[in-house]
């Protein structure tokens, strides 16, 4: 199993993965196969499914990109997926990690998630001891990422929707008092509403 990503990849900005995510899940892995994983979700930040464990294909080792440590029963993880296109369905029509460094599977380890395969400016990106594993990147509180993640979603609107319309991300939904206090919350809430302001300038 192997991964076809061109030279040039550039890594997705974390406002895009928020945006752009047909499915956002929190939860444990509870089976393993050989190119797939199943997922009992606790939460669902964005999109919907049933009463029933995610069915997720597998992210590919290759040289610009590796997962911290084997897949296995009982890791937590958040995910920010996507449907396969409709070239890829001979791959199965399991939901699709985004990003080709991985940047849509994040493990949950001692109440903190540790993003990673990204770029966050003014953020320390470092090596860390993760879930068995090891993994370069960053380290956020659980409930200050979750927080932010839900108020980019209120703020900014539906993924859904986005897809929906052929657009990346969706269009601001708060009001400027809202988008204030969001910005007021941390640092990381700030860095996110500045990437949408940033983004909108260059549009």
């Amino acid at each position: 199993m192997g991964i076809n990503a061109p030279a040039d990849y550039q890594p997705i900005a974390l406002a895009k993965l928020f945006g752009g995510s047909e499915l956002i899940v929190l939860g444990t892995i509870e089976g393993v196969g050989d190119d797939s994983f199943t997922l009992r979700a606790t939460e669902v930040y964005a999109g919907s499914i049933e009463d029933a464990p995610v069915e997720v294909r597998k992210y590919a080792d290759w040289t610009g990109g590796r997962r911290w440590s084997a897949y296995r029963v009982g890791q937590t993880v958040l995910l920010f997926l996507r449907k396969p296109a409709a070239d890829e369905k001979a791959a199965g029509d399991y939901w699709q990690i985004r990003g080709f460094g991985g940047e849509g599977e994040m493990p949950i380890d001692g109440g903190a998630v540790f993003p990673h395969g990204l770029n966050l400016d003014g953020f320390r990106r470092q090596i860390f001891k993760v879930d068995s594993g090891e993994l370069y990147g960053y380290r956020f509180d659980l409930d200050t990422f979750t927080s932010a993640l839900k108020g980019y979603l209120s703020c900014f609107g539906s993924p859904q929707q986005a897809a929906a319309e052929g657009i990346e991300e969706p269009a601001r939904e708060c009001a400027d008092s809202e988008l204030a206090s969001y910005r007021a919350t941390s640092a990381l809430h700030r860095y996110l509403a500045s990437s949408r302001s940033r983004d909108n300038q260059v549009r």
